[in-house]
């Protein structure tokens, strides 16, 4: 469910710097990547949306969230690289024992953990059940092979590639619960995408995609029309 603007309150860059000046130093790069995350939490706040769990938002509700996610852009939980301050020009790079994971197979099975890490983030994000396959895909498989032994190979690859780096995944997002930035980190995620579930999706997959081949682009171009969380 996209986020619906009520009573929103929009702040210029300049004032935007300035809350963010006054709540966290001089600890982030005002014109990088830190500001296009801080700047996008800044908007997703300033609306009135119980759909997205805030009640009641404001400059003070800002403020109050501002420290906690500064604490999570300072984890090392994931690299940004932005090029303006658009959602489509954030690219969201999940890190360490993710690349990992999903690197560790070949295009087909490789595109299918990038899905599965877009995935749960997202359901992680926003409170879903962790899904546990892609259902359209799993279709599509079977729809298109004709051996059902092949199919079934296929199939029990794509699952090992799903739970992997699902797993995975849960594994470092779970890890800020130890940190109590848990929640924090959910806001950025929801922010980022606008408290769409799709857009978020795209981001995600869209940060993998900047590193892909050409072989493992042409593997991609169906998680990338899939609609979460088909």
């Amino acid at each position: 469910m996209a986020v619906v603007a009520q009573n929103k309150k929009v702040l210029t860059q300049v004032e935007k710097e300035k809350l963010i000046k006054e709540h966290l130093g001089n600890d982030f790069d005002l014109r990088g990547s830190d500001f296009a995350i801080l700047s996008n939490v800044i908007d997703f706040v300033s609306y009135t949306d119980s759909a997205v769990g805030i009640a009641e938002v404001s400059l003070e509700t800002a403020a109050i969230w501002l420290p906690k996610v500064g604490a999570v852009l300072k984890s090392g939980l994931f690299v940004t690289a932005a090029e303006g301050l658009a959602i489509g020009s954030i690219i969201l790079f999940p890190v360490g024992a993710l690349i990992a994971v999903v690197n560790a197979y070949d295009s087909a099975n490789r595109a299918h953990g990038m899905l599965a890490v877009s995935y749960t983030i997202v359901a992680w994000s926003f409170g879903d059940l962790i899904p546990l396959t892609s259902s359209r895909i799993e279709q599509n498989v079977r729809a298109n092979w004709s051996n059902g032994q092949f199919a079934n190979k296929t199939l029990n690859g794509l699952k090992k590639a799903w739970f992997d780096s699902s797993n995975a995944t849960l594994r470092m997002l779970n890890n800020t619960e130890k940190s109590g930035n848990k929640e924090a980190l959910q806001l950025v995620f929801r922010a980022l995408g606008e408290g769409d579930r799709q857009k978020l999706k795209q981001a995600i997959l869209k940060g993998f995609e900047k590193n892909m081949s050409f072989q493992e682009k042409i593997h991609f171009k169906t998680q990338l029309s899939l609609r979460y969380p088909e």
